[in-house]
């Protein structure tokens, strides 16, 4: 029972552990498309900068759907600033561009009007609805309304179809003949199943409110919008003593889960000083018509900023915070936010005369909230790069993160892994300095989610600049492919195990796979050995760490042993080929756990003598209660290869305890040694070949021979266990495996892998 109440222990500190840092995520280059040669670039007399196409308050740039990537962008024709629309088959790198007759006004100087002027916040936003039909909202920063849309059925249509006579006439109202909506910023669509989103800021920065519209794929029409963030209610005392009567909210996403609900973080701007401060966040499960609050507590239709629980990260407008950044909802419900401000380290306080978003005391910083816990936690970028544009973030279908965002010129692309433990701390996967780029960087959310590759809009940085006529620059979409090396077995095939060893004498392992022999040697290092451990394992779990329970078939005596009292000590593991065979080996796995801070917490493995390299193999730190799982990588060995016939000894060593310690306890249990699988197609090293090797044979391997020897093996079992192995009953599988996927999925293992050091 005792080891049953560690386990839990271990679940509820898997919580808040934090994995070391990964080099195994990379990205390499795959497709570089040039959309067009001279997409416009405003003049330098322009507000808001000069580039128009991609920029971070729009949600959407690129779309995959039904088989074809989807994009719009302002194009420098010789007289206007028309939209072009493209798609491309995802099979090929070709483009089908229409010219939709639409373009820039309001956000045109040359326009009739003397009020109108170059605004780089007039950009394009898409969507696509599941009917089939392109939603295009565009030109707009306190603008009348201004949309576009296609027949049904259009964005996949046949290439004959795909031209500007499938496009409607451009209307100002969400439904034909509706009411005019008079000044729209920041429009987004966002896709719930079949349906679209339509979200906006009414008035202006710093005074403005949201509002929300649904649009039902199978009517074809929008219910009414509806206001549900309201930015005059409430007053803000700024750090300064500043009072600011009203504001507004800007978004960095509109994201719905996989469960239909709703999630949105987002930055207030007051109206008194003109700064971002905080990071705010609410969830709706019903489409927008009411919304919660971090805890779950029901805030109603409307939030404002006296919604209480809305606020997540306190900043206040000294921490140079950034509007209108990224975020990303990913396949459990875990909410990601990419944002940059001041970095929040000792010697970056802010100081009287630092610019409101200074650059040079900013990072971007990556805060996520457990969608089981409903905690936010937080890990810095690299700071190799200095910051740059508004970042952006995005999921594959592992789980992987994936930031990007110009600094300088160059497009940065940062990483962090999905591991069973966490998310890793984040590395610089790839520079791309080929082009001059500026402006901000988008990314196909859907393609990186649902096929692994990582698309990018991105604009170059135009050659020349007039400070009235605009100009153009090539626009592209650069492809990644991202590498995710195939992981260290977490299997392969068993062939020794130990449950139990002896500091009197030699112990056999307790299950081979009938081509090997196993042996532990006495303890070495002490004179009191092993001590009896009667919370061990015969669970036969060899190298997973599971819900430890006594079998009651086997005596007491057998199950296990302890280094006691604060006792230094080692075991050796002795493996003799009797098969005639080569075998690679894999792995070395095995759980520990110390109890008490004085006892022999260190452990180190290394290989004393036989056919693998000899030397240090891996150590690591057991240093609290908590059974840790750990698995060594033996491939990292320059020889790892057992020769027919051949012996090595292994040796595990623990110290670091207080000899003499009161109850200061070390544990081991659960020890195996495995070979890689054998079965060709098993690209993942289970021990079997099933879709989910497929999977990795499209990452790691690619070749024809792979995929053949994958498709005539495919639905091939693991090994056959040998009798002495207890083969568990079906029920007792599905229970594991159900038990497996919701521990894995709430991220509740304390797993660790380890490299060999050789």
């Amino acid at each position: 029972m005792k080891k049953q109440v560690l386990f839990v222990v271990t679940l509820l500190l898997g919580l808040w552990a934090t994995p070391a840092a990964t080099e195994q995520l990379s990205v390499t280059p795959l497709n570089n498309m040039k959309l067009d040669s001279n997409a416009l670039v405003l003049p330098t007399s322009g507000n808001f900068a000069r580039v128009i196409n991609g920029r971070t308050f729009q949600q959407e740039a690129l779309i995959t759907h039904g088989g074809y990537q989807f994009t719009a962008w302002y194009h420098n024709g010789s007289s206007d600033e028309d939209i072009f629309v493209a798609r491309r088959d995802l099979s090929g790198t070709t483009w089908e561009t229409i010219d939709t007759g639409y373009g820039l006004e309001n956000g045109d100087a040359t326009a009739v009007l003397p009020s109108r002027r170059w605004d780089a916040h007039n950009s394009i936003s898409m969507g696509i609805s599941g009917d089939g039909r392109i939603h295009l909202s565009y030109d707009q920063h306190a603008d009348e309304f201004r949309y576009l849309t296609t027949a049904a059925g259009f964005a996949t249509s046949s290439s004959g179809v795909w031209n500007q006579a499938n496009f409607e006439l451009e209307r100002n109202s969400l439904n034909v003949g509706g009411a005019t909506i008079p000044a729209v910023t920041y429009p987004r669509f966002t896709n719930v199943g079949d349906d679209l989103i339509f979200t906006y800021r009414d008035r202006f920065s710093s005074d403005g409110d949201h509002y929300i519209g649904i649009y039902d794929a199978q009517t074809g029409l929008w219910d009414n919008s509806r206001k549900f963030i309201d930015g005059r209610i409430g007053t803000y005392t700024h750090i300064d003593g500043n009072p600011s009567p009203k504001r507004n909210a800007y978004l960095n996403g509109v994201d719905v889960d996989s469960q239909g609900r709703m999630h949105i973080t987002w930055t207030f701007r007051e109206n008194s000083s003109n700064a971002n401060h905080d990071i705010h966040y609410a969830f709706s499960d019903n489409n927008g018509q009411t919304w919660n609050n971090n805890d779950g507590v029901n805030l109603g239709s409307i939030i404002t900023l006296n919604s209480p629980g809305i606020e997540v990260v306190d900043l206040n407008y000294q921490q140079a915070l950034i509007n209108q950044q990224g975020q990303v909802v990913d396949s459990e419900g875990g909410v990601h936010v990419l944002v940059r401000h001041r970095r929040q380290e000792p010697g970056f306080e802010w100081q009287p005369g630092d610019g409101t978003y200074e650059g040079s005391v900013s990072a971007y910083h990556h805060y996520y909230r457990n969608p089981v816990t409903g905690v936010w936690d937080v890990k810095r970028l690299p700071v190799d790069e200095p910051v740059g544009a508004r970042p952006k973030i995005g999921v594959d279908p592992d789980g992987n993160l994936f930031g990007i965002y110009t600094s300088g010129n160059d497009l940065i692309i940062a990483g962090a892994e999905n591991t069973v433990g966490g998310y890793s701390d984040w590395d610089i996967l790839y520079v791309e300095d080929i082009q001059n780029f500026e402006g901000d960087p988008l990314l196909d959310r859907v393609r990186l989610t649902e096929e692994g590759i990582l698309s990018v809009f991105l604009q170059e940085r135009a050659p020349t600049s007039d400070p009235e006529i605009p100009t153009g620059s090539p626009l592209h979409v650069l492809e990644y492919n991202i590498i995710i090396p195939p992981p260290p077995p977490t299997f392969g095939t068993l062939i020794a195990g130990w449950e139990s060893w002896s500091h009197t004498g030699v112990r056999a392992a307790t299950v081979t796979d009938g081509n090997t022999t196993g042996t532990t040697a006495n303890n070495m290092g002490n004179n009191n050995g092993f001590g009896l451990f009667t919370e061990g394992s015969t669970d036969g779990t060899w190298g997973t760490l599971d819900t430890p329970v006594a079998d009651a078939t086997t005596d007491e005596s057998t199950d296990g042993y302890r280094l006691v009292f604060g006792e230094d000590g080692s075991i050796d593991f002795v493996v003799t080929d009797t098969g005639g065979v080569d075998r690679d080996l894999a792995l070395f796995q095995f759980d520990t756990a110390t109890f008490g801070p004085d006892a022999a917490h260190m452990w180190e493995l290394s290989v004393v003598s036989g056919d693998l390299t000899v030397g240090t193999v891996a150590s690591g730190d057991a240093a609290n209660i908590t059974w840790h799982d750990v698995d060594i990588d033996l491939t990292g060995l320059a020889d790892h290869t057992l020769d027919a016939n051949g012996t090595v000894t292994f040796r595990l060593n623990f110290t670091g305890g207080t000899l003499g310690a009161s109850n200061a306890h070390q544990a081991l249990d659960n020890v195996a040694i495995s070979e890689l699988a054998s079965i060709p197609g098993d690209f993942d090293f289970d021990g079997d070949v099933d879709g989910a090797d497929f999977l990795e044979w499209q990452r790691s391997d690619g070749t024809a021979g792979g995929l053949t020897a994958w498709q005539n093996n495919y639905g091939t079992p693991a090994l056959q266990a040998s009798s002495s192995i207890t083969v568990p009953e079906p029920s007792a599988i599905l229970q594991l495996l159900l038990a497996t996927i919701l521990l894995t999925n709430r991220g509740y293992r304390n797993f660790e892998t380890r490299k060999a050091l050789l």
